[in-house]
């Protein structure tokens, strides 16, 4: 710390900007990754169940969107393991590249 305190103002700013710009890199690849294989899995899930094809008699509207999350799962079904999974696995790599990066 005293280091830092007597670190000339332009190169206290280099190193801050290394700083962020590096964290800004770690941030971009941890949501890439998550995303690539959350969209792939989640959204093949989601789509092949047909928990919402009951509401059609109801007065509960929906719209093809709402068919890519969590409420288009029956109620009871085994694919809730997979929403589960997918959140400890997300939780894990997200430690796993903070752990790396600090």
């Amino acid at each position: 710390m005293p280091e830092a305190l007597q670190m000339p103002e332009p190169e206290l700013v280099r190193s801050r900007l290394c700083c962020l710009l590096e964290d800004l890199r770690t941030r971009v690849q941890e949501f890439f990754s998550i995303a690539c294989v959350a969209f792939t899995t989640m959204v093949h899930v989601n789509w092949k169940n047909k928990g919402l094809d009951g509401l059609k008699h109801s007065n509960i509207s929906y719209s093809d969107i709402d068919k890519l999350s969590l409420s288009n799962i029956p109620n009871g079904s085994d694919i809730f393991w997979v929403h589960l999974c997918m959140a400890y696995a997300i939780t894990f790599w997200t430690c796993l590249m903070l752990k790396r990066e600090y």
